[in-house]
């Protein structure tokens, strides 16, 4: 069993899939994931569009179809317990359905481990109670896990793996009906629907400021799996810019762009491996911002900064999410050709420090030995 409880999980956890069957194809998998998973050969009994959630106060809507996803894994898990659990992220749900696993006897690995080094860091005395083995994705993460007495391995990051582009650049331009030699920029506003409440409007706000500002400004939005494609585009189409909106191929819109505007999140690795500069936003309700600032160990959120060890690109949060603070911080690094360069020769230091390719072979071998 696999459970992934969001887009980047359903990625990760594809991949991890593929190289499962292609190294033992009897193999049955099932599970928690979405679109990706299910294109993998995974067996997915409930999909990740109904409880992915980001903030507090933003999941107590959710909590009904999260319970009924919650009940309904624990109750094939007491049933029929699978002979492997492997855990994706998602941490909250995750644990708690560790315990269920734990309790029927079914060993678990947790591929790409909580966060422990940036808030709550007393899970680690649970996780290392649950689990048997971790896999983790970043290179300072084993040190923590191993001092706490957890079994622990780094198999590099799964994204070098999968930020991979379809297309040539001139492809992609001519394919998503962008003009050659003009400027490109990228908006990404996440793949939840909070974010997309959060951060959308003040993209496209922020659009039209640079469009005044650079009128030949070509912009890419790629909507991800399980959002409304239909209601972005019309936002879109209604801001008065416009936006290319595509289906999902965040990373082919990355590599065309000169620069993004990127929700806080594996976005901004993926970026960062494409070595494309970008401006991040996190933006949610001022409850969960004020309940997370006490929890949250770490001065930078976005990710790339955690991995540089310092503050690389911008991050823009709650009420610095406007269009006039947003065009700012963009052109502060786009309109200065010295720090542009700057900000990606940083880039790719950080992908470098990501280690090398193969992760979702090596966490395969590592869980088949396992199971």
């Amino acid at each position: 069993m696999i459970i992934a409880g969001e887009a980047s999980g359903d990625v990760h956890g594809a991949n991890l899939a593929k190289e499962l069957y292609r190294l033992k194809p009897d193999l049955k998998i099932f599970g928690l994931g979405s679109e990706r998973m299910r294109h993998a050969g995974v067996e997915t009994i409930y999909d990740i569009k109904d409880i992915s959630v980001v903030g507090v106060t933003e999941v107590i809507p959710r909590l009904f179809s999260i319970w009924k996803v919650y009940r309904g894994l624990s109750s094939i898990i007491r049933k029929e317990p699978p002979d492997l659990l492997v855990l994706i992220d998602f941490p909250d749900f995750n644990l708690m359905l560790a315990k269920v696993a734990k309790k029927a006897g079914v060993p678990i690995v947790y591929y790409i481990s909580p966060q422990v080094w940036a808030w709550r860091s007393g899970r680690i005395n649970k996780i290392a109670r649950l689990v048997k083995k971790i896999l983790v994705i970043l290179p300072f993460e084993a040190k923590i896990y191993k001092k706490a007495g957890v079994e622990c391995e780094f198999v590099g990051h799964p994204l070098l793996d999968e930020v991979i582009p379809k297309y040539s650049k001139r492809d992609a331009v001519k394919r998503f009906g962008l003009k050659a030699n003009k400027p490109v920029f990228g908006l990404l506003p996440g793949s939840r629907r909070n974010e997309i409440y959060f951060l959308l409007e003040p993209m496209l706000k922020t659009a039209a400021l640079i469009k005044d500002k650079i009128p030949d400004a070509q912009f890419i939005l790629p909507v991800a799996h399980g959002l409304d494609f239909v209601k972005i585009r019309n936002d879109a189409e209604k801001s008065g810019v416009h936006i290319n909106v595509i289906d999902d191929n965040a990373v082919d819109a990355m590599n065309i762009s000169d620069m993004i505007i990127v929700a806080s999140g594996t976005a901004t690795l993926q970026a960062a491996i494409i070595g494309v500069p970008m401006v991040i936003l996190y933006k949610i309700s001022l409850i969960s911002y004020f309940i997370a600032r006490l929890l949250v160990d770490v001065k930078d959120i976005g990710l790339v900064n955690i991995v540089a060890g310092k503050r690389i690109v911008p991050e823009l949060l709650q009420k610095d999410v406007n269009p006039e603070m947003i065009f700012r911080t963009f052109w502060n690094i786009y309109g200065k050709s010295d720090k542009y360069q700057k900000t990606k020769e940083e880039l790719k230091k950080v992908r470098i420090k990501l280690g090398k390719s193969g992760a979702s072979k090596k966490a395969a071998v590592s869980i088949l030995k396992i199971l």
